[in-house]
């Protein structure tokens, strides 16, 4: 089973390492239907699931696991991000990292790959 693992996670690693962010941000632009239907979905869960509950659900085990999983993701994702952050504001300075193109320095790589995790994280968050 480990050995599976092991394998499983160079797998990541290498796929992390050879991301290219462009792909996805031109996917992402050809597909504007996403974040609507996600929305779409979003508002009749809100408005109309309580209607169908006779009784409330106890979430608590379910929240707990999701605010774990939650945890996780960011820790992971902020290992993955913020180091590469912190190497270009110290080479490049603060306002270079800021105003010069993402898709140039930071789109790529295990940055871009955790980047684009985070945006669309943001869905199931809803």
């Amino acid at each position: 089973f480990m050995e599976f693992i092991v394998v499983k996670y160079n797998e990541f690693v290498e796929y992390e390492n050879n991301f290219k962010g462009r792909e996805m941000h031109e996917y992402t632009k050809l597909h504007s239907e996403i974040p609507i239907v996600a929305i779409a979905l979003y508002l009749v869960f809100v408005f109309q699931v309580p209607n169908l509950l006779t009784k409330p659900l106890n979430l608590r085990y379910l929240n707990a696991v999701w605010n774990l999983s939650l945890s996780i993701f960011s820790f992971i994702g902020v290992s993955r991000t913020v180091p590469y952050l912190i190497r270009h504001v110290q080479e490049h300075g603060f306002v270079w990292t800021v105003c010069h193109n993402p898709h140039k320095w930071a789109g790529n790589g295990p940055t871009g790959l955790w980047l684009l995790f985070f945006a669309y994280s943001k869905f199931p968050e809803l």
